[in-house]
C-alpha cells in the first residue's frame, strides 16, 4: 500500500500536462536525459530564460524533434518536479518504516541530504521556478508538500510520544526545519575531499537531532550512527 505522501505525487503526476512519446529514434536522447539537462538549463538560466532551441542545442537535437518527446517547457518543469518527488517518496516511505522514531528521523534526514546532492539542479529548480508551475500544478504540489509535512511531523510526535524528542518544540516548527535545512542544502553543500557527503550528512544530522532530542537520546543516537 502506498503512503500517503506517494499518494499525494501520484496526484500531481497524473496531472501534468501532456506525455511524452514513448518510441525514438536510435540517435535522440531519452526523456531521461531531456528532463536532466533541462533542468540543468533552468537552474543555470532560469525558467523564463530558457528556450526550447537552447534545450534543443543542448542535447545536438532539432528543434522539431525534441517536440517530438517533450510538448512544452511547462511538461519539461512538471517532470522536473516529478522526479524529486518520487524520490523524495522513497525516502520518507523508508523513515516511516523504522519503528523507532529517532532512526526513522535519521534516515529522512541523511535520505534528504543525499538526494539535494544528487538532483541539485533540479533542487534549484524547485526553490527557483516553483511559481511558473500552472495553476493545477502548482495547487498538486501544494497538496503533496503538505503531506510530506504532516508526515515529517508525526514523526517528530512519536519521537516525542516515547520520549526521544523534546516536547517543547512544536512538531510542525520541527518539521519545517527539518526540510528546509535538508533541501536547501543544495544550494551550499558542496562535498570535496576535506568535506565528504557522508561527514556532512552526519554532521548535518547530529545538529538537527542534538537540538531536538532529549538527553538520553543522545546516545541512543550515536548507537543509531
Amino acid at each position: 500500500m502506498m503512503s500517503d505522501a506517494q499518494a499525494s505525487a501520484e496526484t500531481f503526476f497524473d496531472v501534468a500536462p501532456g506525455s511524452a512519446v514513448t518510441t525514438r529514434r536510435a540517435n535522440t536522447p531519452d526523456l531521461e536525459t531531456i528532463v536532466r539537462v533541462a533542468a540543468e538549463l533552468f537552474h543555470s538560466h532560469g525558467y523564463q530564460n530558457t528556450t526550447m532551441q537552447m534545450l534543443a542545442s543542448e542535447l545536438g537535437i532539432a528543434k522539431p524533434t525534441l517536440y517530438v518527446h517533450a510538448q512544452s517547457k511547462g511538461f519539461l518543469l512538471g517532470k522536473v518536479f516529478e522526479r524529486v518527488l518520487r524520490r523524495a517518496d522513497v525516502v520518507v516511505a523508508e523513515a516511516l518504516s523504522k519503528p523507532d522514531p529517532l532512526e526513522g528521523l535519521t534516515c529522512l534526514i541523511e535520505g534528504e541530504i543525499r538526494l539535494s546532492m544528487i538532483y541539485r539542479d533540479y533542487y534549484g529548480v524547485i526553490y527557483g521556478d516553483q511559481r511558473e508551475l500552472p495553476e493545477d500544478l502548482d495547487a498538486s504540489y501544494q497538496t503533496w508538500m503538505k503531506t510530506f509535512v504532516t508526515n515529517v511531523s508525526g514523526l517528530i510526535e512519536r519521537g516525542q510520544e516515547n520520549g526521544s524528542v523534546r516536547k517543547d518544540i512544536t512538531p510542525l516548527v520541527a518539521a519545517q526545519s527539518v526540510i528546509g535545512l535538508t533541501g536547501w542544502s543544495a544550494r551550499w553543500l558542496r562535498p570535496n575531499s576535506s568535506l565528504t557527503l557522508d561527514s556532512a550528512s552526519r554532521q548535518i544530522t547530529t545538529l538537527l537531532l542534538g537540538g531536538l532530542g532529549t538527553q538520553g537520546s543522545a546516545q541512543e543516537l550515536g548507537e543509531i550512527r
